[in-house]
Formats: structure tokens, C-alpha cells, sequence
């Protein structure tokens, strides 16, 4: 005769066995990321090839569409709102997203959707004096983190404690113009300045001259 209190040591026992089971993988596995590189087409035929860095929810990335060079930026984990600059000075949002594996994103909004597939070579040109962190108190109060790769800008931020993403292009070696995407999806155009020792970064276009600090 099974007694009562021998009952309940089976239930707890088989009750633990099975949370251990369950929740294991979890605790292991962690989330696809965006990082990497990804290739594949345009519906038009046009080879598309992109290097893309992630830092949490926010993600960078220099690419060539065709012969069309872009930086892009997107408010992005794993599926988002998404902005380019192309070389010409041509700007395009859409949104871009991962597959649940990792192994594909799918970009809207530019055109009609395409996939590109995870893999190829490393994107990338030689870095610029604007590619570094910088900060201001405000107003507004603003940080950004910039990379550069030849004349392309991509960069992310937080503008009044909201992520935002950057892309531009240099117009002289010490001068750039480019957008930003705000979290609700509005933009702005941008314009901004360095100064020769590359230590201060004014930005025009946020209301007034902005000043940040390098980091």
C-alpha cells in the first residue's frame, strides 16, 4: 500500500525532472543575432552584399547594392525599422528582419521584399576620423557611437533617452551630411562638422547647433 506522503514525493520528484528538462535548453540557448554577413539579390537582379555589427537592440552595417555603396543602421534585434544612405546621397527606410535560425533576413520596404542569406565576404573599406563614441548634456541630451567605412556613416544612439539610428556620407574631410531615424520612425536631416583635432562633433539640423564631446 502506497502510503499518501509517498505519493507526493513521487509528484514533486516527477514534477522537478520535468522543469529541469524543459527549462535547460533554454537557459542555453541564446538568441540568432544579426551580426555577420549576408548576400544574395535584389528582385531587379542587382547583387546585395552586407556586413552587419549588433550591440544589443541596435545594429550598423556598411553594404554595396550593385555598384551602389550604403551605410545602414537599424532599431533592430531581430526585426525592426531599418535606414540606408547610399553614396549619391539617396536615402531608404524599410524593416528588416532575421529568421528565427539565423540564417536569412528579409528586407521591406525598399522595392518589393528580398532575402539574403547569411554568408560571403566581409563588407568593409578602411575607417575615417569620424568613426568613435560621442556625447553631449544636451539640449537635446544626445550619444552616439559612429562608424566609418570610406565615405559612409552608420551609427547609433540616444537622443532624449530614445534609440535612434544614423547613416551619412562625408562631404569633405571634415564635414558630413546624413539622417536620422527616431524610434517612432520620423527622420531628420542632418549635417555635421569636426573639428581638426577630430575632439568635438557639432550637429545641425536637431533644432539648433548641437556640440558633442568625443569619448
Amino acid at each position: 500500500m502506497i502510503r499518501p506522503y509517498q505519493n507526493m514525493r513521487v509528484i514533486v520528484w516527477v514534477l522537478t525532472l520535468l522543469i529541469f528538462l524543459g527549462c535547460t535548453p533554454l537557459i542555453k540557448q541564446e538568441p540568432p543575432a544579426l551580426a555577420g554577413t549576408f548576400t544574395g539579390s535584389t528582385p531587379d537582379g542587382r547583387p546585395i552584399a552586407v556586413t552587419l555589427t549588433q550591440d544589443e537592440n541596435t545594429v550598423t552595417g556598411q553594404g554595396q547594392m550593385g555598384d551602389r555603396v550604403f551605410g545602414l543602421s537599424a532599431l533592430v534585434s531581430f526585426c525592426g525599422p531599418a535606414i540606408l544612405m547610399f553614396r549619391d546621397g539617396s536615402v531608404s527606410t524599410g524593416n528588416l528582419t532575421l529568421s528565427p535560425d539565423g540564417a536569412t533576413a528579409t528586407v521591406h520596404g525598399i522595392g518589393e521584399p528580398f532575402t539574403l542569406q547569411r554568408g560571403g565576404e566581409t563588407v568593409g573599406t578602411p575607417s575615417g576620423s569620424f568613426a568613435g563614441r560621442y556625447s553631449t548634456t544636451g539640449p537635446p541630451p544626445l550619444w552616439l557611437s559612429l562608424t566609418q567605412g570610406g565615405d559612409m556613416l552608420a551609427g547609433i544612439g540616444f537622443m532624449n533617452g530614445k534609440p535612434v539610428a544614423v547613416v551619412g556620407r562625408t562631404t569633405g574631410p571634415m564635414t558630413a551630411t546624413g539622417s536620422i531615424l527616431f524610434s517612432d520612425e520620423s527622420q531628420a536631416r542632418v549635417t555635421v562638422t569636426l573639428t581638426e583635432d577630430a575632439k568635438i562633433l557639432t550637429v545641425n539640423g536637431l533644432g539648433g547647433p548641437v556640440t558633442m564631446m568625443r569619448q
